[in-house]
């Protein structure tokens, strides 16, 4: 089984106030996405005109802390501490 990593999501109290931060920071592009839930998307390697990541990396994204009936998702921490979570989307 492949476990490569192809998403991130960062969950944000205050999504403009990140958003300010890791584009200073990190110098990422975060717009927000159309549609009814309120979801920013993060790029942190350019991608083409069809969506497609343009040289290697991990694009993710940003929502207001919530719960929606997304998926199922797990978080844990690594032995040093660091939180990291998973998704696994409900197929409509």
């Amino acid at each position: 089984m492949d476990h490569t990593l192809v998403h991130f999501e960062v969950p944000a109290n205050d999504v403009e106030k990140l958003k300010r931060f890791y584009e200073k920071v990190f110098g990422w592009k975060i717009t927000q996405s159309p549609g009814p839930i309120e979801y920013w998307l993060i790029q942190t390697v350019p991608v083409d005109a069809n969506g497609k990541l343009i040289r290697p990396g991990v694009n993710g994204g940003m929502y207001k802390k919530q719960v929606p009936e997304i998926g199922w998702i797990a978080a844990a921490e690594d032995p040093e501490g660091n939180q990291i979570a998973l998704i696994q989307p409900i197929h409509i």
